[in-house]
């Protein structure tokens, strides 16, 4: 299956004092992922409030007609050849139309994904007051640990303590007094 997960800014939906009704935008991003996958290969939806924002999650089976098409494909031919390599040959298969699952096929390559996102943005997003995020943004994922140092070492350089004076200690900061965080 392909996850995907609908959801925006907890500030743009009206429950929290933006313009976007959440159970319109969900309706039409649904719309846009049956027209792209088929209705039937949705096999399950749910609209998620357990969370800062609503967010829709839905489960697609990604399967699509492959057409009728004539490969080439390298073969074992017998025998051994002046090196005594194994001997191969090119061999013309014709295959047949078939349905196949390929994740690939919508989502397989940073091109497709970022189309995706796009057409998304143009299609749905718009017409709920959306924007869509930056295209070919700079930004990369960074991990929690190099945040809390990039946090210590900021706090260190505006409010005079030293990253080891306020670096984490155990797994939550929930776990340290008041004057530890401090």
């Amino acid at each position: 299956c392909i996850e995907y997960l609908v959801s925006a800014r907890a500030e743009s939906f009206t429950e929290y004092g933006g313009e976007t009704d959440a159970n319109a935008y969900f309706r039409d991003a649904l719309a846009f992922l049956e027209t792209r996958h088929g209705a039937d290969n949705l096999v399950a939806v749910n609209v998620q409030n357990d969370e800062a924002a609503p967010h829709l999650v839905v489960y697609v089976v990604p399967l699509f007609e492959r057409p009728a098409r004539t490969v080439q494909k390298s073969v074992f031919a017998g025998g051994h050849d002046e090196r005594g390599k194994l001997r191969r040959t090119t061999k013309t298969i014709h295959k047949l139309a078939e349905v196949v699952l390929s994740a690939d096929h919508y989502n397989g390559t940073p091109a497709k994904l970022a189309k995706l996102q796009t057409d998304f943005a143009e299609q749905v997003a718009a017409k709920h007051g959306l924007a869509r995020g930056l295209e070919l943004s700079a930004s990369r994922h960074t991990t929690n640990k190099q945040h809390h140092r990039a946090l210590a070492k900021a706090f260190s350089e505006h409010i005079g303590l030293t990253p080891e004076e306020i670096e984490r200690k155990g797994r939550l900061w929930a776990k340290e007094s008041p004057e530890e965080q401090a």
